[in-house]
């Protein structure tokens, strides 16, 4: 690493309590390193953004399931890296939540979304991410940029799960907040918090339009299909 011009921090544990420390640690060496700093982040750091989407503007916050990103993000930008908050990621049959899900649809024979499933999720295609990384380590101006990737458009949480249930030839059912809260755990409040936010920063600074066909349409036609 010291002939890094670059270094891209994307490693994660949403579920082992002990990352937090390591992810300390972990920033500590990298910031004294050489090289200018990218950091993967997520937009799992917003509180629930409510019905209109947010910009880059919008704060983290501490009511997250990674609190450790929240200050993760602050202290790579006052160092002057940069920050990539990625939506749901989706595509070549890959994200845990994704997978997870299709698998336990076809398991049990229905898919759920919880109370009406009309929270709003930003999503993006891994080669969109990919496409958005390779732009900012191009860049000569994104040193202490924020930067959501997300597409355009969000989709609901039950039209995610609508797609998921079509692909799986399921029922797509709905749990009530006490069922969910029985089955999913703390991931239940996540399905009804609206995570909807506009790529404001990465289109107008780094020109980069995401160009993957949506989460509905990989789901049911793209990498997914079993």
């Amino acid at each position: 690493m010291q002939q890094a011009d670059v270094v891209i921090h994307a490693a994660v544990d949403y579920f082992d309590p002990a990352f937090e420390a390591r992810e300390g640690a972990a920033l500590e060496a990298l910031l004294a390193g050489p090289g200018r700093l990218i950091y993967t982040s997520s937009t799992l750091v917003l509180a629930d953004t409510g019905s209109n989407p947010v910009s880059e503007e919008a704060s983290a916050s501490q009511a997250t399931l990674q609190p450790f990103k929240v200050a993760g993000e602050r202290r790579v930008l006052e160092a002057g890296g940069t920050v990539i908050r990625l939506g749901l990621v989706y595509g070549r049959n890959g994200s845990v939540l994704l997978t997870t899900l299709l698998s336990t649809a076809r398991a049990q024979g229905v898919s759920a979304y919880v109370g009406n499933g009309e929270a709003r999720w930003s999503t993006v295609h891994v080669d969109d991410v990919a496409e958005l990384f390779a732009r900012v380590v191009d860049s000569g101006d994104a040193a202490g940029l924020l930067v959501h990737a997300v597409e355009s458009d969000a989709v609901t949480v039950r039209e995610i799960t609508e797609a998921i249930a079509r692909n799986a030839g399921v029922p797509a059912v709905a749990l009530t907040q006490e069922q969910a809260a029985a089955a999913l755990g703390p991931m239940a409040e996540r399905l009804t918090t609206n995570l909807w936010v506009v790529p404001e920063r990465a289109r107008d600074h780094l020109d980069w339009h995401p160009m993957g066909k949506g989460i509905l349409h990989d789901l049911e036609h793209g990498s997914y299909r079993s």
